[in-house]
Protein backbone atom coordinates (compact mmCIF):
# COMPACT_ATOMS: atom_id res chain seq x y z
CA UNK A 1 0.00 0.00 0.00
CA UNK A 2 2.80 2.41 0.90
CA UNK A 3 4.47 1.76 -2.46
CA UNK A 4 1.15 2.45 -4.24
CA UNK A 5 0.75 5.77 -2.43
CA UNK A 6 4.29 6.77 -3.32
CA UNK A 7 3.61 5.81 -6.95
CA UNK A 8 0.46 7.95 -7.03
CA UNK A 9 2.31 10.88 -5.49
CA UNK A 10 5.08 10.54 -8.09
CA UNK A 11 2.54 10.37 -10.93
CA UNK A 12 0.76 13.44 -9.59
CA UNK A 13 4.06 15.28 -9.40
CA UNK A 14 4.90 14.23 -12.98
CA UNK A 15 1.56 15.46 -14.32
CA UNK A 16 1.92 18.71 -12.38
CA UNK A 17 5.38 19.26 -13.83
CA UNK A 18 4.57 18.48 -17.46
CA UNK A 19 0.89 19.51 -17.42
CA UNK A 20 -2.13 18.04 -19.10
CA UNK A 21 -4.42 18.88 -22.02
CA UNK A 22 -7.51 20.64 -20.67
CA UNK A 23 -10.45 20.91 -23.08
CA UNK A 24 -13.31 23.37 -22.84
CA UNK A 25 -16.75 21.79 -22.72
CA UNK A 26 -18.80 24.81 -21.61
CA UNK A 27 -21.02 22.75 -19.30
CA UNK A 28 -21.64 25.69 -16.96
CA UNK A 29 -23.12 27.67 -19.83
CA UNK A 30 -21.75 31.04 -18.69
CA UNK A 31 -18.80 31.21 -21.10
CA UNK A 32 -16.42 32.14 -18.29
CA UNK A 33 -12.86 30.77 -18.37
CA UNK A 34 -12.64 30.96 -14.58
CA UNK A 35 -15.65 28.69 -14.02
CA UNK A 36 -14.19 25.22 -13.36
CA UNK A 37 -17.28 23.34 -14.60
CA UNK A 38 -16.69 24.73 -18.11
CA UNK A 39 -13.67 22.42 -18.43
CA UNK A 40 -13.35 18.68 -18.83
CA UNK A 41 -13.06 17.09 -15.41
CA UNK A 42 -14.36 20.37 -13.88
CA UNK A 43 -10.78 21.46 -13.25
CA UNK A 44 -9.42 24.88 -14.19
CA UNK A 45 -6.34 24.77 -16.44
CA UNK A 46 -3.18 26.02 -14.76
CA UNK A 47 0.47 26.67 -15.40
CA UNK A 48 1.91 23.85 -17.52
CA UNK A 49 -1.48 22.86 -19.02
CA UNK A 50 -2.33 22.90 -22.73
CA UNK A 51 -5.76 24.42 -23.40
CA UNK A 52 -8.06 23.47 -26.30
CA UNK A 53 -11.24 25.43 -27.15
CA UNK A 54 -13.01 23.61 -29.98
CA UNK A 55 -16.72 23.15 -29.22
CA UNK A 56 -18.08 26.35 -30.77
CA UNK A 57 -18.53 28.29 -27.52
CA UNK A 58 -17.31 31.82 -27.00
CA UNK A 59 -14.98 32.01 -24.00
CA UNK A 60 -14.18 35.09 -21.91
CA UNK A 61 -11.56 35.89 -19.29
CA UNK A 62 -13.42 38.70 -17.53
CA UNK A 63 -11.09 39.50 -14.64
CA UNK A 64 -7.90 38.40 -12.97
CA UNK A 65 -4.85 36.66 -14.35
CA UNK A 66 -4.56 33.07 -15.62
CA UNK A 67 -1.43 31.19 -16.70
CA UNK A 68 -1.20 28.14 -18.97
CA UNK A 69 1.36 26.43 -21.21
CA UNK A 70 -0.37 26.68 -24.62
CA UNK A 71 -3.78 27.64 -26.03
CA UNK A 72 -5.41 26.39 -29.23
CA UNK A 73 -8.72 27.74 -30.56
CA UNK A 74 -10.03 25.36 -33.21
CA UNK A 75 -13.67 26.06 -34.08
CA UNK A 76 -14.97 28.73 -36.44
CA UNK A 77 -17.70 29.62 -33.96
CA UNK A 78 -15.38 30.04 -30.99
CA UNK A 79 -13.93 33.39 -29.94
CA UNK A 80 -11.63 33.85 -26.97
CA UNK A 81 -12.06 37.31 -25.45
CA UNK A 82 -9.66 38.84 -22.93
CA UNK A 83 -11.62 41.60 -21.20
CA UNK A 84 -10.09 44.96 -20.22
CA UNK A 85 -8.19 44.50 -16.97
CA UNK A 86 -7.83 40.72 -17.40
CA UNK A 87 -4.57 38.93 -18.25
CA UNK A 88 -3.79 35.69 -20.06
CA UNK A 89 -0.23 34.39 -19.61
CA UNK A 90 0.83 31.68 -22.04
CA UNK A 91 4.29 30.48 -21.09
CA UNK A 92 5.28 27.64 -23.41
CA UNK A 93 7.97 25.35 -22.07
CA UNK A 94 8.12 23.31 -25.29
CA UNK A 95 8.14 23.74 -29.08
CA UNK A 96 5.30 24.47 -31.50
CA UNK A 97 2.83 27.33 -31.31
CA UNK A 98 2.23 28.94 -27.95
CA UNK A 99 -1.16 30.49 -28.79
CA UNK A 100 -2.78 29.14 -31.96
CA UNK A 101 -5.97 30.52 -33.50
CA UNK A 102 -6.55 27.65 -35.94
CA UNK A 103 -10.19 28.63 -36.39
CA UNK A 104 -12.38 31.12 -34.61
CA UNK A 105 -10.99 34.32 -33.17
CA UNK A 106 -9.01 36.13 -30.50
CA UNK A 107 -10.39 39.43 -29.19
CA UNK A 108 -8.04 41.38 -26.99
CA UNK A 109 -9.25 44.18 -24.72
CA UNK A 110 -6.92 43.26 -21.84
CA UNK A 111 -3.42 41.76 -21.72
CA UNK A 112 -1.87 38.67 -23.27
CA UNK A 113 1.72 37.76 -22.40
CA UNK A 114 3.34 35.03 -24.51
CA UNK A 115 6.78 33.49 -24.14
CA UNK A 116 8.47 30.52 -25.78
CA UNK A 117 7.56 28.12 -28.55
CA UNK A 118 8.68 28.25 -32.16
CA UNK A 119 5.77 30.62 -32.88
CA UNK A 120 4.30 32.91 -30.25
CA UNK A 121 0.94 33.63 -31.90
CA UNK A 122 -0.19 31.61 -34.94
CA UNK A 123 -3.30 32.96 -36.66
CA UNK A 124 -5.41 31.14 -39.22
CA UNK A 125 -8.62 32.62 -37.83
CA UNK A 126 -9.36 36.18 -36.75
CA UNK A 127 -7.43 38.54 -34.50
CA UNK A 128 -8.60 41.88 -33.14
CA UNK A 129 -6.54 43.94 -30.72
CA UNK A 130 -8.72 46.74 -29.41
CA UNK A 131 -7.46 50.10 -28.12
CA UNK A 132 -7.11 48.86 -24.52
CA UNK A 133 -5.43 45.61 -25.54
CA UNK A 134 -1.76 44.80 -24.92
CA UNK A 135 -0.03 41.85 -26.58
CA UNK A 136 3.51 41.08 -25.39
CA UNK A 137 5.47 38.26 -27.07
CA UNK A 138 9.07 37.27 -26.39
CA UNK A 139 11.31 34.23 -26.58
CA UNK A 140 9.65 32.62 -29.62
CA UNK A 141 12.37 31.07 -31.74
CA UNK A 142 10.98 31.49 -35.30
CA UNK A 143 8.05 33.93 -35.28
CA UNK A 144 6.50 36.16 -32.66
CA UNK A 145 3.37 36.49 -34.83
CA UNK A 146 2.71 34.38 -37.92
CA UNK A 147 -0.63 35.26 -39.49
CA UNK A 148 -2.30 33.69 -42.51
CA UNK A 149 -5.33 35.97 -42.14
CA UNK A 150 -6.22 39.65 -42.05
CA UNK A 151 -5.05 41.56 -38.98
CA UNK A 152 -6.28 44.68 -37.22
CA UNK A 153 -4.40 46.29 -34.36
CA UNK A 154 -5.82 49.24 -32.46
CA UNK A 155 -3.96 48.53 -29.22
CA UNK A 156 -0.34 47.88 -28.29
CA UNK A 157 1.90 45.04 -29.47
CA UNK A 158 5.38 44.34 -28.08
CA UNK A 159 7.48 41.81 -30.00
CA UNK A 160 10.95 40.68 -28.94
CA UNK A 161 12.81 38.14 -31.10
CA UNK A 162 11.79 35.78 -33.91
CA UNK A 163 14.67 34.50 -36.02
CA UNK A 164 12.62 34.40 -39.25
CA UNK A 165 10.28 37.31 -38.59
CA UNK A 166 8.94 39.10 -35.57
CA UNK A 167 5.72 39.81 -37.48
CA UNK A 168 4.82 37.80 -40.58
CA UNK A 169 1.47 38.36 -42.28
CA UNK A 170 0.08 36.78 -45.46
CA UNK A 171 -3.53 37.97 -45.25
CA UNK A 172 -5.35 40.33 -47.60
CA UNK A 173 -4.65 43.30 -45.35
CA UNK A 174 -3.00 44.42 -42.14
CA UNK A 175 -4.35 47.62 -40.59
CA UNK A 176 -2.42 49.16 -37.71
CA UNK A 177 -3.97 52.03 -35.80
CA UNK A 178 -2.17 51.31 -32.54
CA UNK A 179 1.44 50.81 -31.48
CA UNK A 180 3.83 48.06 -32.57
CA UNK A 181 7.24 47.95 -30.85
CA UNK A 182 9.76 45.40 -32.17
CA UNK A 183 13.20 44.67 -30.71
CA UNK A 184 15.88 42.03 -31.32
CA UNK A 185 14.32 40.82 -34.56
CA UNK A 186 15.97 38.23 -36.79
CA UNK A 187 15.96 38.03 -40.60
CA UNK A 188 12.99 40.42 -40.85
CA UNK A 189 11.24 42.47 -38.20
CA UNK A 190 8.10 42.82 -40.36
CA UNK A 191 7.57 40.64 -43.41
CA UNK A 192 4.27 40.91 -45.23
CA UNK A 193 2.52 39.64 -48.34
CA UNK A 194 -0.53 41.86 -47.99
CA UNK A 195 -1.77 45.42 -48.20
CA UNK A 196 -0.29 47.03 -45.08
CA UNK A 197 -1.71 50.33 -43.82
CA UNK A 198 -0.23 52.16 -40.87
CA UNK A 199 -3.09 54.54 -40.04
CA UNK A 200 -2.89 58.13 -38.83
CA UNK A 201 -2.80 56.97 -35.19
CA UNK A 202 -0.50 54.04 -35.94
CA UNK A 203 3.06 53.88 -34.62
CA UNK A 204 5.70 51.31 -35.61
CA UNK A 205 9.04 51.27 -33.77
CA UNK A 206 11.75 48.81 -34.85
CA UNK A 207 15.15 48.57 -33.16
CA UNK A 208 18.07 46.19 -32.74
CA UNK A 209 17.57 43.68 -35.55
CA UNK A 210 20.04 41.35 -37.26
CA UNK A 211 18.22 41.54 -40.63
CA UNK A 212 15.74 43.82 -42.40
CA UNK A 213 13.34 46.19 -40.71
CA UNK A 214 10.32 46.06 -43.06
CA UNK A 215 10.41 43.81 -46.11
CA UNK A 216 7.81 43.31 -48.86
CA UNK A 217 7.86 42.23 -52.52
CA UNK A 218 5.93 42.91 -55.75
CA UNK A 219 2.10 43.12 -55.77
CA UNK A 220 1.93 44.47 -52.22
CA UNK A 221 2.03 47.92 -50.69
CA UNK A 222 2.80 49.82 -47.51
CA UNK A 223 0.96 53.05 -46.79
CA UNK A 224 2.17 55.08 -43.83
CA UNK A 225 -0.17 57.76 -42.55
CA UNK A 226 1.17 57.49 -38.99
CA UNK A 227 4.73 57.08 -37.72
CA UNK A 228 7.46 54.57 -38.62
CA UNK A 229 10.75 54.75 -36.71
CA UNK A 230 13.52 52.25 -37.55
CA UNK A 231 17.05 51.99 -36.20
CA UNK A 232 19.72 49.40 -35.52
CA UNK A 233 18.88 46.91 -38.28
CA UNK A 234 21.83 45.09 -39.82
CA UNK A 235 20.28 45.08 -43.30
CA UNK A 236 18.05 47.70 -44.93
CA UNK A 237 15.59 49.49 -42.69
CA UNK A 238 12.93 49.20 -45.42
CA UNK A 239 13.36 46.92 -48.42
CA UNK A 240 10.85 47.22 -51.27
CA UNK A 241 11.50 44.35 -53.69
CA UNK A 242 9.98 46.02 -56.72
CA UNK A 243 11.19 43.69 -59.49
CA UNK A 244 8.03 44.00 -61.63
CA UNK A 245 7.16 47.54 -60.63
CA UNK A 246 4.07 46.56 -58.64
CA UNK A 247 5.27 47.18 -55.08
CA UNK A 248 4.80 50.63 -53.58
CA UNK A 249 5.61 52.58 -50.45
CA UNK A 250 3.50 55.67 -49.80
CA UNK A 251 4.35 58.05 -46.97
CA UNK A 252 2.12 60.87 -45.79
CA UNK A 253 3.04 60.44 -42.13
CA UNK A 254 6.43 60.37 -40.35
CA UNK A 255 9.35 58.26 -41.57
CA UNK A 256 12.30 58.40 -39.19
CA UNK A 257 15.43 56.44 -38.50
CA UNK A 258 18.90 55.29 -39.42
CA UNK A 259 20.23 52.75 -41.89
CA UNK A 260 19.38 52.27 -45.56
CA UNK A 261 15.88 52.75 -46.95
CA UNK A 262 15.54 51.03 -50.32
CA UNK A 263 12.18 52.32 -51.58
CA UNK A 264 12.88 51.15 -55.13
CA UNK A 265 11.48 54.19 -56.92
CA UNK A 266 8.70 55.15 -54.51
CA UNK A 267 8.74 58.94 -54.03
CA UNK A 268 8.66 60.34 -50.52
CA UNK A 269 5.96 62.55 -49.05
CA UNK A 270 5.05 63.33 -45.47
CA UNK A 271 7.75 64.11 -42.91
CA UNK A 272 11.22 62.59 -43.17
CA UNK A 273 13.49 62.71 -40.09
CA UNK A 274 17.03 61.29 -40.27
CA UNK A 275 18.37 59.59 -37.16
CA UNK A 276 17.14 59.39 -33.61
CA UNK A 277 18.56 62.76 -32.56
CA UNK A 278 20.66 62.96 -34.62
CA UNK A 279 21.76 60.37 -37.19
CA UNK A 280 22.22 59.42 -40.84
CA UNK A 281 19.49 58.16 -43.16
CA UNK A 282 20.64 56.47 -46.38
CA UNK A 283 18.59 55.88 -49.53
CA UNK A 284 19.59 53.25 -52.08
CA UNK A 285 19.40 54.26 -55.73
CA UNK A 286 17.55 57.43 -56.73
CA UNK A 287 15.19 59.18 -54.35
CA UNK A 288 12.49 61.77 -54.99
CA UNK A 289 11.49 64.16 -52.22
CA UNK A 290 8.08 65.16 -53.55
CA UNK A 291 6.37 68.53 -53.26
CA UNK A 292 4.53 67.56 -50.07
CA UNK A 293 7.64 66.34 -48.24
CA UNK A 294 9.09 68.01 -45.14
CA UNK A 295 12.70 67.11 -44.34
CA UNK A 296 13.49 67.81 -40.69
CA UNK A 297 17.17 68.27 -39.84
CA UNK A 298 18.66 68.71 -36.38
CA UNK A 299 22.03 70.48 -36.10
CA UNK A 300 23.84 70.34 -32.75
CA UNK A 301 27.40 70.60 -34.09
CA UNK A 302 29.58 69.97 -37.14
CA UNK A 303 30.06 66.17 -36.94
CA UNK A 304 27.66 64.29 -39.26
CA UNK A 305 25.62 61.45 -37.77
CA UNK A 306 26.43 62.25 -34.17
CA UNK A 307 26.08 66.03 -33.95
CA UNK A 308 23.88 66.72 -36.94
CA UNK A 309 21.44 64.84 -39.15
CA UNK A 310 22.45 63.83 -42.64
CA UNK A 311 20.70 62.27 -45.64
CA UNK A 312 22.78 60.27 -48.12
CA UNK A 313 21.30 59.28 -51.50
CA UNK A 314 23.32 56.79 -53.55
CA UNK A 315 21.92 57.99 -56.88
CA UNK A 316 20.09 61.16 -57.84
CA UNK A 317 18.25 63.14 -55.17
CA UNK A 318 15.33 65.04 -56.71
CA UNK A 319 14.45 67.78 -54.25
CA UNK A 320 11.15 69.46 -53.48
CA UNK A 321 8.97 70.28 -50.53
CA UNK A 322 10.06 71.99 -47.32
CA UNK A 323 13.30 71.96 -45.37
CA UNK A 324 12.93 72.43 -41.61
CA UNK A 325 16.26 73.00 -39.82
CA UNK A 326 16.74 73.23 -36.06
CA UNK A 327 20.16 74.72 -35.14
CA UNK A 328 21.02 74.18 -31.50
CA UNK A 329 24.70 75.10 -31.04
CA UNK A 330 26.99 78.14 -31.13
CA UNK A 331 28.60 78.11 -34.59
CA UNK A 332 32.04 79.32 -35.66
CA UNK A 333 32.58 81.47 -38.72
CA UNK A 334 32.85 79.27 -41.77
CA UNK A 335 31.13 76.18 -40.26
CA UNK A 336 29.79 73.95 -43.03
CA UNK A 337 27.08 71.37 -42.41
CA UNK A 338 26.39 68.95 -45.27
CA UNK A 339 22.80 67.94 -44.60
CA UNK A 340 22.23 66.04 -47.85
CA UNK A 341 24.76 64.26 -50.03
CA UNK A 342 23.98 62.48 -53.30
CA UNK A 343 25.50 61.12 -56.47
CA UNK A 344 23.78 64.07 -58.13
CA UNK A 345 21.13 66.59 -57.13
CA UNK A 346 18.20 67.86 -59.13
CA UNK A 347 16.17 70.86 -58.01
CA UNK A 348 16.02 72.61 -54.65
CA UNK A 349 13.73 72.69 -51.66
CA UNK A 350 10.78 74.91 -52.46
CA UNK A 351 10.82 76.52 -49.02
CA UNK A 352 12.76 76.67 -45.75
CA UNK A 353 10.37 76.91 -42.84
CA UNK A 354 11.17 78.41 -40.44
CA UNK A 355 13.75 80.62 -42.13
CA UNK A 356 17.39 79.95 -41.31
CA UNK A 357 18.84 82.00 -38.44
CA UNK A 358 20.80 85.15 -39.26
CA UNK A 359 24.14 84.58 -41.04
CA UNK A 360 23.29 81.01 -42.09
CA UNK A 361 23.00 80.26 -45.80
CA UNK A 362 22.00 77.18 -47.78
CA UNK A 363 24.18 76.25 -50.75
CA UNK A 364 23.29 73.71 -53.45
CA UNK A 365 26.02 72.01 -55.46
CA UNK A 366 25.97 69.08 -57.86
CA UNK A 367 26.34 66.56 -55.05
CA UNK A 368 25.49 68.25 -51.76
CA UNK A 369 23.19 70.58 -49.87
CA UNK A 370 25.26 72.50 -47.34
CA UNK A 371 24.48 74.94 -44.55
CA UNK A 372 27.28 77.53 -44.15
CA UNK A 373 27.63 79.99 -41.29
CA UNK A 374 28.93 83.56 -41.72
CA UNK A 375 30.63 83.04 -45.04
CA UNK A 376 32.12 85.69 -47.30
CA UNK A 377 32.26 85.69 -51.08
CA UNK A 378 35.85 85.41 -52.20
CA UNK A 379 37.30 83.55 -49.21
CA UNK A 380 39.12 80.38 -50.30
CA UNK A 381 38.52 77.28 -48.09
CA UNK A 382 39.57 74.55 -50.55
CA UNK A 383 36.58 72.37 -49.68
CA UNK A 384 36.63 70.52 -53.04
CA UNK A 385 40.26 69.55 -52.52
CA UNK A 386 41.40 70.01 -56.14
CA UNK A 387 43.02 73.44 -55.73
CA UNK A 388 41.20 74.87 -58.77
CA UNK A 389 40.20 78.54 -58.66
CA UNK A 390 37.29 77.90 -61.05
CA UNK A 391 35.68 75.23 -58.87
CA UNK A 392 32.98 77.01 -56.85
CA UNK A 393 33.17 74.33 -54.16
CA UNK A 394 36.59 75.66 -53.14
CA UNK A 395 35.13 79.01 -52.05
CA UNK A 396 33.03 79.88 -48.99
CA UNK A 397 29.37 79.87 -49.90
CA UNK A 398 30.21 77.65 -52.89
CA UNK A 399 30.15 80.79 -55.05
CA UNK A 400 32.92 81.87 -57.41
CA UNK A 401 34.30 85.35 -56.75
CA UNK A 402 33.52 87.83 -59.51
CA UNK A 403 33.98 91.46 -60.46
CA UNK A 404 33.81 93.63 -57.36
CA UNK A 405 34.72 90.79 -54.96
CA UNK A 406 37.81 90.80 -52.75
CA UNK A 407 39.70 87.47 -52.75
CA UNK A 408 41.50 86.10 -49.68
CA UNK A 409 43.70 82.99 -49.87
CA UNK A 410 44.92 82.25 -46.35
CA UNK A 411 44.32 78.62 -45.42
CA UNK A 412 47.62 77.11 -46.61
CA UNK A 413 46.38 75.67 -49.91
CA UNK A 414 48.04 76.12 -53.25
CA UNK A 415 45.58 77.64 -55.73
CA UNK A 416 45.70 77.22 -59.51
CA UNK A 417 43.97 79.25 -62.21
CA UNK A 418 44.38 76.65 -64.95
CA UNK A 419 42.46 78.18 -67.83
CA UNK A 420 40.14 80.95 -68.85
CA UNK A 421 39.83 84.50 -67.60
CA UNK A 422 38.53 85.66 -64.22
CA UNK A 423 37.96 89.17 -62.89
CA UNK A 424 37.91 90.30 -59.25
CA UNK A 425 38.38 93.52 -57.26
CA UNK A 426 41.36 92.56 -55.07
CA UNK A 427 43.54 89.53 -54.24
CA UNK A 428 45.38 88.95 -50.98
CA UNK A 429 47.59 85.89 -50.31
CA UNK A 430 48.27 85.62 -46.58
CA UNK A 431 49.62 82.18 -45.69
CA UNK A 432 53.25 81.05 -45.94
CA UNK A 433 52.36 77.72 -47.53
CA UNK A 434 49.91 79.17 -50.08
CA UNK A 435 50.98 79.83 -53.69
CA UNK A 436 48.72 81.27 -56.36
CA UNK A 437 49.66 80.00 -59.83
CA UNK A 438 48.39 81.51 -63.07
CA UNK A 439 48.84 78.81 -65.70
CA UNK A 440 49.89 79.46 -69.29
CA UNK A 441 46.91 80.67 -71.26
CA UNK A 442 44.95 81.72 -68.15
CA UNK A 443 44.23 85.35 -67.21
CA UNK A 444 43.61 87.01 -63.85
CA UNK A 445 42.12 90.52 -64.07
CA UNK A 446 42.27 92.60 -60.88
CA UNK A 447 40.29 95.81 -61.38
CA UNK A 448 40.42 97.62 -58.05
CA UNK A 449 37.62 100.12 -57.60
CA UNK A 450 38.55 100.89 -53.98
CA UNK A 451 41.59 102.00 -51.99
CA UNK A 452 44.42 99.77 -50.81
CA UNK A 453 46.50 97.21 -52.67
CA UNK A 454 44.97 95.52 -55.68
CA UNK A 455 47.27 92.46 -55.32
CA UNK A 456 48.92 91.86 -51.96
CA UNK A 457 51.27 88.96 -51.18
CA UNK A 458 51.70 89.22 -47.41
CA UNK A 459 52.90 85.65 -47.13
CA UNK A 460 53.02 82.84 -49.63
CA UNK A 461 53.80 83.23 -53.33
CA UNK A 462 52.63 84.15 -56.81
CA UNK A 463 53.69 82.14 -59.87
CA UNK A 464 52.83 83.58 -63.27
CA UNK A 465 52.91 81.50 -66.45
CA UNK A 466 49.92 83.24 -67.97
CA UNK A 467 48.60 86.79 -67.72
CA UNK A 468 47.74 89.18 -64.87
CA UNK A 469 46.12 92.54 -65.62
CA UNK A 470 45.93 95.03 -62.74
CA UNK A 471 44.22 98.40 -62.76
Amino acid sequence: MQKLILLLISLSSFLSTFGATITWDGDAGDGQWTTATNWDGDVLPGAGDDVVIANGNDVTISTGSVTVNTVKINNNASDLTIAAGATLNVFNSGAGSTLEVANGGLKLYGNVNITGGSTGLLIYGNFQNYNTGVLDISGSSSYCINSIQDLTNNGTIYLDGGSIASLNTIGSFFDNNGTIDITNSGARAINFLSVFTNGASGTINIASGTGYGIYFPDDFSLTNDGSIVISGTANNAIQVENVNGTAAFTNSGILQGTGTFDLNGSPLGGTVIPGLSPGTMNFAGNQVFAAGTTLEVEVNGITPGTEHDKVVVAGTATLGGTLNVSINYTPTKGDQIVILQAGSISGTFSSINPALPLEWEIVYTSGAVTLIYDWTVGVWDGWAGDGEWTNANNWEGRILPGPGDDVLIANGDDVMLSAGSVTVNKVKINQTSSDLTIAAGATLNIFNSSSGSALEITRGGLKIYGNINIT
